[in-house]
């Protein structure tokens, strides 16, 4: 049976705890997923390309989606506008298979939440089997990441074929299971807060015969979250 691996990471714009930079390059090297999802991911205007982003140089086909303006001066933080702007703040999917943009899916904003936020469905090409995956980065209220959560399985529909959803959903592991019952997930591992993580917020799933069989957490990076990386079997 055909397997692929994955990969989600919060990389907190690749700053750590001391406000210094840390190699998010080197994170996704060890990682050595066929797919890897990156939330948070700082984009500095003169680099928002395949040639100088996130995991350059390592064979991946990248796809970016720009969620809001951004700068790293006097400390990283999100913008309300591009005015003052050095850099966007978003979520980048990285792969080895050919990829297809199948449709961006809108969650809305709410609250303080400063974010419009988007989940990606993209459609790779694996073995010349169609496998869709789906990236998202959720709100931090829960009880809205809750309902964009419910927008994506109503937006994907009955699953017939291996699909995959991966990313920081900002929902603890049983919430996520009563959200999306009929969708498999591996064992739930703790990522956040890093170094001492006590909650499971990103996650791995599949449905439509995709089922993550192996799960683990490695202490990589020096974000808030620490990375999730799963086999997941393709049915």
């Amino acid at each position: 049976m055909r397997t692929i691996t994955v990969a989600t990471f919060n990389t907190h714009f690749g700053i750590g705890p001391d406000g210094k930079p840390y190699d998010v390059d080197a994170v996704i090297r060890c990682l050595d997923a066929d797919v890897v999802v990156l939330q948070e991911v700082w984009l500095p205007l003169d680099r928002m390309d395949n040639a100088g982003g996130p995991g350059h140089g390592q064979g991946y086909r990248m796809h970016v989606s720009s969620l809001a303006s951004a700068a790293l001066a006097n400390g990283p933080r999100l913008l309300t506008s591009p005015d003052g702007a050095e850099g966007e703040w978003g979520v980048v999917v990285l792969s080895r298979f050919e990829q297809r943009l199948v449709r961006l899916i809108p969650l809305g904003r709410k609250g303080n939440d400063p974010v419009d936020r988007k989940a990606i469905v993209l459609e790779l090409d694996v073995a010349d089997r169609p496998v869709v995956f789906v990236a998202a980065h959720l709100s931090f209220y829960p009880w809205h990441a809750a309902r964009q959560l419910r927008r994506i399985a109503l937006e994907v529909g009955n699953v017939a074929r291996p699909t995959i959803l991966a990313g920081d959903l900002n929902l603890w592991s049983r919430a996520v299971t009563a959200v999306l019952p009929g969708w498999r997930r591996g064992r739930s591992r703790a990522t956040w807060p890093a170094p001492r993580p006590h909650s499971q917020l990103d996650h791995i799933l599949g449905a439509g015969g995709a089922v993550p069989i192996d799960v683990t957490v490695p202490r990589l990076g020096s974000s808030d979250h620490y990375p999730v990386r799963a086999v997941v079997q393709l049915g």
